[in-house]
């Protein structure tokens, strides 16, 4: 029988209370040459473990000030090559328990580095590459509307202020709809279903609802029927779309009413994700709009030994 795997259970990303957030298991191998290191076991497992992401981390050669670890992210049913909120859990656990003298933890993911640093608020800052979406043709454009409205019948199509569309994340297309901020997003009634002829990956519902002390607020659900996670609770991923798509792409003409006379690329984003579990993070931009770093909180809350062989 194989040793235990230590793992975590971990609410990445939560808002007011440590019960919110988006739940993720961290499971951690004791080095490289583990059998159990392969697709069958993590996907088995994270099914077991039915979150909407499990990690797996194995460690690297790496200073202990500065510990790093192969990651890769399961869904109950696929593997996906970036996950933020399970990123972060990664990151508390690893940081908060596992190396409590090390103020940061890297991981190596299918999107290259991700450097996860302590910051001043008991939180994690991650450090993660940004993605651009575009205005699609007109032709796609009126179809994802046309899906948009399917999929809530109470939204007027005024009410639809943009569409945007990333095909290159490699894990299937985001597809960012902005609505008004009059739209009461937390309790709009939504078809999960109708998204999966929109998005391979993700459907990005958001709105921009003002600012705050200089910050843009904005809120957003996510939806995954793809991926077998109809609406994701809080989703740090998106909010590499979304950062750049508010700061500097398709939203920044929209947002940049709201935030004092300056470079709205510098501002920082109070994003609220209004799924029934509910959570947030800040969002910002890195100077030259290449990386995003998001702050967020997070609460671990259970942890033990995985005996699966």
């Amino acid at each position: 029988m194989p040793a235990p795997l230590a793992y975590h259970l971990v609410n990445a990303f939560i808002g007011d209370t440590p019960h919110s957030g988006n739940q993720a298991a961290v499971v951690l191998f004791p080095d490289d040459t583990d059998a159990r290191i392969n697709d069958t076991f993590f996907r088995l497992t994270a099914r077991d473990f039915h979150f909407s992401e499990t990690a797996f981390l194995v460690p690297l050669p790496s200073p202990a000030t500065e510990p790093t670890y192969r990651i890769r992210f399961w869904t109950p049913a696929v593997e996906v090559p970036l996950c933020g909120h399970a990123t972060l859990a990664s990151a508390y656990a690893t940081l908060y328990a596992v190396h409590p003298d090390a103020d940061a933890v890297v991981f190596d993911t299918h999107h290259g580095a991700v450097r996860c640093v302590r910051s001043d608020d008991g939180g994690v800052v991650l450090d993660m590459p940004a993605h651009v979406g575009s205005a699609p043709d007109a032709a796609t454009d009126a179809s994802l509307r046309a899906i948009m409205l399917a999929a809530a019948p109470t939204l007027r199509s005024e009410e639809l202020l943009r569409v945007a569309r990333l095909t290159d994340f490699g894990d299937g297309d985001r597809v960012v709809y902005e609505l008004a901020a009059s739209v009461d997003l937390e309790h709009l009634a939504v078809d999960v279903e109708k998204f999966n002829s929109a998005a391979t990956g993700q459907a990005i519902v958001t709105q921009l609802v003002g600012a705050h002390e200089g910050r843009l607020k904005i809120n957003s659900r996510v939806f995954c029927p793809y991926w077998a996670v109809p609406e994701d609770p809080v989703t740090g991923a998106a909010h590499t779309v979304l950062g750049p798509y508010y700061l500097t792409g398709l939203g920044a003409p929209n947002a940049s009413a709201h935030v004092p006379a300056g470079d709205l690329a510098r501002a920082t984003i109070d994003a609220h994700q209004v799924s029934p579990r509910g959570g947030g993070m800040r969002v910002s931009l890195a100077a030259d709009g290449t990386r995003v770093y998001l702050n967020g909180r997070a609460a671990r809350w259970a942890d033990g030994a995985l005996h699966a062989a």
